[in-house]
């Protein structure tokens, strides 16, 4: 049998030409007697057939066209698809899919036409499915649900993006049908197919090729690489981004794989705390941020989509961080915790047994690679174990304190935070006293200040009564920690849990590693903004004040603030002046008294003490002694040689004082901290040669500054 369009031969009683996809009309007669059709009777059947297939769209049509086709009623025996009866008349079988011929092209024509052709068995024999009954309500409920979620997409996709709501919304729906309206009703094509401006809403400016762009990058085809230039922000920036360049407050960072579109839903509030900014390696700056509810309880595995970082210059000026790594401290970081105990007289007797207790239990706390200091301090400030992972040795240090002399708190937690600062990973100091400061050299804003320039966060326990309470809040809170109260019915339960609550909050820090795009200015105040972006299903911020280096100086100049000693061997052998030479009035001096320091002396002198403080080799002194304890016993102390190198260096001073002003150009150059760091009989000297100069605003300065030195008490031990 041949087929009378493309003239192929094809198998007989096939219904469709698997070549041209046209119906092959067989005679009622030759169906029923298994004979093959004739040509007259294929070719009546096939102009009968085919005059409803006429209007059928051509392959040329867009074949993307999804749009809902409405069928024809079937309203008279004309109009209904012919079916085998009595009469004979000849009717293709009625299968789903073919009761209307317009919804089709007639590529889908071919390929069932190719199925049907396949399917048929070796004996040519083709049995039809039994005609089914026509329903008109089904088909018109259809259509009638079909409009209204067509006209619900409209009104939906007007009410989303706004004045260009329908020309979006029909793209979809051309796009992808029924899931197109779907989609749209439902919201998800934010962020995808959709634009959205500063609010939500469609960008009044894209036009009809900028929403086909959109739709094919949701299909994952290639835009065209010459659009890239002419690509709106908010389309060049990833999913997940804040694109809006006229808000700086909203400013974008991209973080690659982890994008996310913005989320739409309602968000939850939470609190962001950024406790430490790591400048030790700037222009890499590492920070560390917890995230709570309103509850208190840590929000975990936030991903870097849920964040946005931004820095505000010295100038003012807002800078969108590109973030490098987010990630928290239990999965990849390491914990240093500096334990400053104090171990004054007030704490003899179960105050003391109880606080090491609490301090040894919390230790069994600590994870493998984390590590702890241990500090106490009455007069005196003491180095019991300096950073380890071993919490043995930790714990036989807190064993071994004995209490006794005053509270030297401020002193203390100033070398706490000092010797804490290079550590690498998160880092905190936690100190506890029962009473009033009142032995340091360092002061109450010192000690702010320090923490506030290593970003180092200090936590603060008040135990009983005896201690000013609003002066230990006011510390913490200014060092960025918290202040506890613990009464000493329950001290050492209370210690513990607070202990270990910081530790815990130490863990569940979120990590923000970066390099500031201004190198330049170190000394000016900059602030980093931390929130929540807007793909994120919390919302809150927070803003962090931070200098990009800390001053480790102590006041002495930086040229040799992070020396040791000034003659490392002033104890074992005789110096010469060729030894002194190099070094100023305030060098010799700490020269000549580092000797005394070696053997545990303390000094009434504040600038003396800040620096042997600020050296490890001083705090790992095992016993220090008053000075006046100490001068009364010297002989004892001190050998021959280290005597007699005292002697020297004191003469080379006088000299040095005798044939030249100790400051000779005050009134023109600004003096430091360190040229001041002089003895007060020394200082008074001083101001009398100064009053010979030219009276210039500088010189009054130093002068003021000097005075200000000389009135400053000593300290008394």
């Amino acid at each position: 049998m041949f087929c009378s369009q493309c003239g192929k031969e094809i198998k007989e009683y096939a219904r469709f030409c698997p070549f041209c996809g046209q119906a092959v009309n067989i005679p009622a007669a030759d169906r029923d007697m298994g004979a093959p059709a004739s040509r007259e009777g294929q070719a009546k059947a096939h102009d009968d057939l085919t005059k409803g297939l006429s209007q059928a769209p051509s392959d040329d049509q867009d074949d993307n066209d999804r749009t809902v086709r409405l069928k024809k009623p079937l309203s008279s025996a004309a109009d209904s698809p012919p079916s085998p009866n009595e009469s004979g008349q000849s009717q293709m079988p009625f299968t789903p899919g073919f009761q209307d011929p317009e919804q089709y092209s007639n590529k889908k024509k071919r390929d069932t036409a190719r199925r049907i052709h396949e399917n048929m068995d070796n004996t040519n024999q083709f049995n039809p499915e039994p005609p089914k009954k026509s329903n008109v309500l089904p088909i018109t409920l259809t259509i009638l649900i079909a409009i209204l979620l067509i006209f619900l997409a409209i009104m939906t996709g007007m009410f989303i993006v706004g004045s260009g709501g329908f020309t979006e919304a029909m793209h979809v729906i051309q796009k992808d049908g029924f899931t197109g309206i779907v989609d749209v009703i439902t919201g998800h094509y934010d962020g995808q197919a959709l634009s959205e401006g500063e609010d939500g809403d469609l960008d009044s400016n894209d036009s009809e090729s900028e929403s086909q762009s959109r739709l094919a990058k949701k299909e994952g085809e290639p835009e065209m690489e010459d659009q890239a230039e002419d690509t709106p922000a908010e389309e060049a920036a990833p999913a997940g981004d804040v694109a809006d360049s006229d808000d700086p407050s909203r400013g974008s960072v991209s973080f690659g794989k982890d994008e996310k579109p913005p989320y739409t839903g309602p968000k939850t509030p939470v609190d962001i705390n950024v406790r430490q900014v790591d400048n030790t390696s700037f222009p890499k700056i590492t920070f560390y941020a917890n995230v709570t509810d309103k509850q208190g309880n840590s929000i975990q595995n936030l991903k870097e989509s849920d964040f946005n970082v931004q820095e505000i210059e010295g100038d003012g000026s807002l800078v969108d961080i590109d973030v490098e790594k987010i990630y928290q401290v239990m999965d990849k970081g390491r914990v240093n915790v500096n334990m400053v105990m104090d171990k004054s007289g007030s704490m003899d007797g179960y105050r003391m047994e109880n606080a090491k207790n609490a301090a040894v239990t919390f230790l069994d706390k600590i994870k493998e690679r984390d590590k702890v200091e241990i500090i106490s301090f009455d007069d005196y400030v003491y180095l019991e174990q300096n950073f380890t992972e071993n919490i043995t040795l930790a714990a036989n240090a807190i064993y071994n304190m004995v209490p006794n002399g005053s509270t030297a708190l401020y002193d203390a937690l100033y070398s706490g935070i000092y010797d804490t600062y290079y550590q690498d990973g998160a880092k905190c100091v936690i100190g506890f006293t029962d009473g009033i400061e009142n032995a340091s050299s360092h002061t109450f804003n010192e000690v702010v200040a320090l923490s506030q320039e290593t970003g180092i966060p200090v936590f603060i326990i008040g135990v009983g009564e005896a201690y000013d309470s609003s002066i230990l809040r006011d510390m913490a809170n200014e060092c960025s920690g918290e202040y506890y109260s613990v009464e000493e019915s329950d001290m050492e339960d209370i210690m513990e849990d607070i202990y270990s609550t910081i530790y815990r909050e130490q863990q569940d820090y979120y990590v923000f590693e970066y390099t500031s795009p201004k190198e330049t200015d170190v000394q000016s105040e900059r602030t980093i903004v931390l929130k929540t972006s807007e793909s994120s299903e919390f919302t809150g911020e927070y803003r962090k004040p931070f200098v990009p280096q800390a001053d480790m100086t102590n006041g002495f100049s930086s040229d040799y603030a992070s020396v040791d000693y000034m003659i490392p061997d002033s104890s074992s052998r005789a110096i010469t002046e060729a030894d002194l030479a190099r070094f100023s009035l305030a060098q010799l001096r700490i020269a000549r008294n580092e000797i005394f320091a070696r053997h545990g002396r303390q000094f009434n002198d504040s600038y003396l003490n800040k620096w042997f403080y600020s050296k490890q080799w001083y705090l790992e002194i095992p016993t220090k002694y008053a000075p006046d304890y100490f001068d009364k016993n010297q002989p004892n102390r001190l050998s021959k040689l280290e005597t007699a190198n005292v002697n020297f260096i004191l003469e080379y001073e006088k000299n040095r004082m005798a044939n030249s002003d100790i400051f000779p150009n005050a009134d023109s150059v600004q003096l430091s901290d360190y040229d001041v760091a002089l003895s007060k009989d020394v200082l008074k000297l001083a101001m009398t040669q100064m009053e010979r100069l030219n009276h210039t605003s500088i010189l009054m300065e130093n002068m003021q500054k000097v005075q200000n030195i000389i009135d400053t008490p000593d300290v008394t031990y």
